[in-house]
């Protein structure tokens, strides 16, 4: 029987990969700055309570237990066949 630990460890990150996928036009996909940009998810999952598998081939950003939550995030995208970021 899987408990919630073991379904979000299963789940996580591979769903962040769908969205990817999903959302990034074919021609505009590129693995390594994904990569480079999943590393960051690692502390927003670990914030908000999701285990997670930490994929070796990452280098996950995360904190150690009792260290002090990270404020101050700012969310950008990129909206698709554009060139700039933008801050939501």
């Amino acid at each position: 029987m899987l408990n919630d630990q073991m379904l979000d460890d299963r789940f996580w990150p591979r769903t962040l990969a769908v969205a990817e996928v999903g959302w990034t036009a074919e021609n505009l996909r590129n693995f390594s700055d994904f990569k480079d940009r999943l590393k960051y998810h690692g502390l927003r999952l670990q914030q908000m309570g999701i285990h997670f598998h930490p994929t070796p081939e990452i280098e996950w950003e995360t904190r150690k237990i009792g260290e002090k939550p990270i404020s101050g995030f700012q969310v950008m995208f990129r909206p698709p066949g554009k060139d700039q970021e933008r801050q939501v």
